[in-house]
């Protein structure tokens, strides 16, 4: 079984921009940037670039809204907050691969406290040929986030 950490995702302003920027560090993407869909109503353009450590680095176009709400709070987040000098978001999310979905999410859940965001199964052929998955593979995805935050 393979386990481990997948991906690293950044939100970026302008994906081509950024992906320029990469490009011109060495750093290649595995496409051109696509519209990638997630369920029914998110539509965000991704581009994957092979990061240093071959840990493949996600470049995500979100739109300006979603009809989703918890894509719609990453939005107001990524507007609200703002992005580096370069154009990427401080704040970055993974993909792991685990045994257990359900286990995982518990996990997340009642051991660190945070509250499941957005959760949908990717498999079609788009997503997989984009992923470099095969045809009819079928991918859970969980975002979470933080429930409380604690002052220092």
């Amino acid at each position: 079984m393979i386990r481990g950490l997948w991906n690293i995702n950044f939100y970026v302003e302008n994906i081509l921009k950024s992906l320029k920027l990469l490009k011109s560090r060495g750093f290649n993407p595995w496409t051109d940037p696509s519209l990638h869909r997630i369920g029914e109503i998110v539509s965000p353009t991704e581009v994957i670039v092979e990061g240093p450590d071959r840990i493949a680095i996600n470049l995500v176009q979100l739109p300006e809204s979603s009809d989703n709400d918890s894509i719609q709070e990453i939005c107001d987040y990524f507007q609200s907050n703002g992005t580096t000098k370069f154009g990427f978001t401080e704040v970055v999310t993974t993909s792991h691969c685990v045994h257990s979905t359900a286990d995982a999410a518990s996990f997340y859940q009642h051991v660190l406290g945070m509250r499941v965001m957005f959760q949908d199964t990717m498999k079609s052929v788009e997503s997989n040929s984009f992923l470099r998955r095969p045809n009819d593979a079928k991918l859970k995805l969980l975002f979470c986030e933080a429930t409380i935050i604690m002052e220092r």
